[in-house]
């Protein structure tokens, strides 16, 4: 084999073994998955009615909380815990399903995803009936290791949810 036509096969078994990440349209379905069960992962911490299992999804030196029942900003780990200790000590047998999904991945290392869309939360009220409120998110997760160290996860960095008008 002369040294072009070796070249040309080196270049064909790199591409070959190197994975692809992307779709035709620049979309990464692999990390967007990843993304998805971040926000899953939301759900059924917030189902858990643990408050700190809900936090430690949060990134704790940067994250912002725009929530559903708050007319404040919560940007420490001290106000998130707070407002979902009061948000799932109030509602018993919560659960929250997505019912309208988009999720976007970006940045040039991909680390950057967004989940946006409507979910509905259900749980009992004071009364004994169930309680139904649809609402709207925006999650922006970034790719990162978590304090402490271990893998890298997405983090939530930013949440705004708010009661579907």
């Amino acid at each position: 084999m002369n040294t072009r036509t070796l070249s040309a096969v080196c270049l064909m078994s790199a591409l070959a073994a190197t994975p692809v990440l992307a779709d035709a349209e620049g979309r990464n379905p692999v990390q967007e998955r990843e993304v998805s069960a971040a926000l899953d992962a939301w759900l059924a911490a917030v189902a858990s009615r643990v408050p700190a299992d809900v936090e430690k999804l949060y990134d704790p030196q940067a994250a912002v909380l725009l929530p559903t029942v708050s007319p404040i900003v919560h940007d420490t780990v001290e106000e998130r815990a707070a407002y979902f200790k009061m948000f799932l000590g109030e509602r018993p047998n919560i659960q929250g399903a997505v019912t309208e999904k988009h999720v976007r991945v970006f940045g040039a290392r991909k680390d950057v995803g967004i989940a946006s869309g409507l979910y509905t939360f259900t749980w009992t009220g004071k009364d004994g009936q169930t309680v139904t409120v649809p609402a709207r998110f925006t999650f922006t997760f970034e790719k990162e290791r978590p304090p402490g160290g271990g893998p890298k996860r997405w983090m939530i960095v930013e949440h705004h949810s708010s009661v579907a008008p």
